[in-house]
């Protein structure tokens, strides 16, 4: 059921994230780490509803949250080593924007799961 992919993707993303900036001396992480599972569960009840599996095996829901979790640990983990430069930044996000919208754009959005 629906239910339990968000629940499970909240309590994944939350004990994830906070792994994450525990590893750092960040006075929000708590904050943080419950703002990206919220997140995590708030695209899963979306997307969840169009279940899509790339190869049958992977999920539509995973691989964005991947992503997208994965461009924003990186932007946090370089700014916190003092090695993020603004061009950089702009290419990590304008990555994260572009492979977003191919994964969005030409995905089969019909009601049937593939």
């Amino acid at each position: 059921p629906l239910w339990i992919l968000v629940i499970s993707s909240g309590i994944i993303g939350y004990v994830c994230s906070r792994h994450f900036l525990f590893s750092f001396d960040e006075p929000h992480a708590p904050f943080f780490a419950h703002t990206w599972g919220y997140f995590c569960a708030a695209i899963t009840w979306l997307l969840g509803h169009w279940m899509l599996y790339y190869l049958g095996v992977v999920s539509q829901i995973a691989v964005l949250i991947t992503i997208i979790g994965f461009s924003i640990a990186s932007l946090y983990y370089l700014e916190q080593q003092d090695k993020l430069s603004k061009m950089l930044q702009k290419q990590i996000i304008f990555l994260l924007i572009i492979v977003t919208m191919i994964i969005v754009v030409f995905s089969n959005w019909g009601d049937r799961a593939i």
